[in-house]
């Protein structure tokens, strides 16, 4: 125990602070993992199914009302203001809340509209107006606290919220009849008591109400990414939204679980991306891009035997997280997990594009993705139900990762020599292998002797290439370290 304190001890505070990031983050997904089965059992899959097209509807107004100023301009902004972090931080916060204002007016003078749209009642309009406005204060200040390596408040709030929206939200439904509003009201509450405060403090440290120069930055930063996060948003979203309009409530709610199980692999992305991107950079910057496929694609392996695992282990999963009612969600389980993998592929190749600053491509692949999944959603979610979304799902990140290949290899045709990073053809051949097994595993749920033989395979498979697996993650933790260390 000493002599893990001592090397805790021993990290810079960019390693801690991003140690205890990644940690908080699992955490708090881990909890609403957790908690997702409670009300499951709670709710009926015509609430639950109401609940999450609200949570659409509100991820896509975050974006046009804010325009999501905490994942654009906050971050630059703050370094490049570096001597006035608190008046540019003040100034933002100030400009969401004339945002959010100006679109109330909007709601209100045309909330026959709003409500033909989101099919949603007013009152759920409004309490969604609050909703919005404290989570674009929390992705601003969260970001602050991120740029300043500020992590021990950042985390506590965190965990907090994170444990009282459940205990309260299962409090509330268990005594309310309208079981979805309630949970809807629940968590709005919570999110502003629990961020006014931080909204309140910032304003006050900052003092600057009004700068002409930092809201003509942010505008202009933050505009031009709206088509990009309202199309990250769509492939996210779209799906239970539909799914509602063509089916019915019930099959939203259903696919909705399938969705919320699916993604917990995203956690695995996230982890490895923190690590891959600085070293990926830091290879590109050193011309040593000869370097990166072993490990790119040692990763992209890892997150396939990941999924693989999870899509044979998915009727046990679908078992735990929900009653029988929710059954039919298993067989959207697969479909969903491996578009996982390609989201972890088309990111892989985005970041060379990144470093090059080719922004635009990194947009239009994302745009073109969310366009072709509402057309795909259109035409087959009415003649084969929900289970056709998670296919449409899969088929979209397979064309937005190969799209994000070739923009990839235009960059590297024009940066680095004609040298390309990724080659093509690893890449397919991982990928078939990786659908082959994904599909074959689908085949298996309806024998359990053929689809625990494949589990063993695949365990003998990953215990096989432990040695690689670790050398991957040595590799990862020693340019994590390195390159915390070197911006101190």
């Amino acid at each position: 125990m000493n002599k893990l304190a001592n090397k805790y001890s021993s990290l810079s505070i960019e390693l801690k602070a991003a140690f205890w990031f990644l940690i908080c983050s699992l955490i708090q997904k881990g909890i609403a993992v957790v908690s997702t089965p409670v009300f499951t059992r709670l709710m009926t899959t015509e609430q639950f199914g109401e609940f999450n097209v609200y949570s659409s509807w509100k991820d896509i107004f975050v974006i046009l009302i804010t325009l999501k100023i905490g994942a654009g301009a906050m971050g630059p902004g703050l370094v490049k203001n570096d001597r006035d972090k608190d008046a540019f931080s003040s100034s933002m916060h100030i400009l969401t809340t004339v945002l959010v204002l100006i679109w109330s007016c909007l709601f209100i003078f045309f909330n026959g509209f709003f409500q033909n749209i989101t099919k949603l009642p007013q009152i759920l309009l409004y309490i969604m107006l609050i909703h919005v406005w404290t989570q674009g204060i929390w992705e601003m200040w969260a970001k602050e606290q991120r740029i300043k390596f500020h992590y021990r408040l950042l985390v506590f709030i965190t965990l907090i919220v994170a444990l009282i929206r459940p205990i309260i939200g299962i409090i509330v439904v268990i005594h309310a009849e309208n079981k979805a509003t309630a949970r809807i009201i629940e968590m709005a509450t919570v999110d502003f008591v629990a961020y006014v405060g931080l909204f309140i403090y910032t304003i006050v440290q900052g003092k600057k109400f009004f700068s002409k120069q930092y809201w003509k930055y942010s505008l202009k930063i933050n505009i031009p990414l709206i088509p990009h996060f309202l199309s990250q948003t769509i492939l996210n979203n779209s799906d239970r939204i539909m799914i509602e309009r063509i089916v019915d409530t019930s099959s939203s709610g259903i696919y909705s679980l399938a969705y919320s199980i699916s993604i917990i692999t995203v956690f695995l992305n996230n982890a490895l991306l923190q690590a891959m991107s600085p070293w990926t950079f830091l290879k590109l910057k050193k011309r040593e891009e000869s370097a990166i496929p072993r490990i790119g694609f040692g990763a992209l392996l890892m997150v396939g035997a990941v999924n693989l695992l999870f899509i044979a282990f998915a009727p046990e999963l679908i078992a735990v997280f929900a009653p029988s009612k929710y059954g039919q969600a298993l067989w959207v389980v697969p479909p969903i997990t491996m578009s996982v993998f390609f989201q972890f592929s088309y990111l892989l190749f985005a970041d060379i594009e990144l470093y090059f600053e080719k922004t635009k491509l990194i947009a239009f692949a994302t745009v073109i993705g969310a366009v072709l999944n509402v057309i795909l959603n259109y035409i087959f979610i009415g003649i084969y139900g929900y289970y056709a979304a998670g296919y449409t799902t899969l088929v979209c990140y397979m064309i937005i990762a190969i799209i994000h290949y070739f923009a990839m290899k235009a960059v590297c045709n024009s940066k680095l020599d004609g040298k390309c990073v990724y080659k093509f053809k690893t890449w397919i051949i991982i990928s078939l292998v990786f659908l082959a097994f994904g599909f074959l595993l689908l085949f298996s749920y309806s024998n359990i002797f053929i689809r625990y033989s494949i589990i063993v395979v695949l365990i003998i498979v990953l215990i096989t290439q432990k040695n690689r697996i670790l050398t991957l993650l040595r590799s990862f933790l020693k340019e994590r370290k390195s390159s915390g260390n070197g911006t101190t």
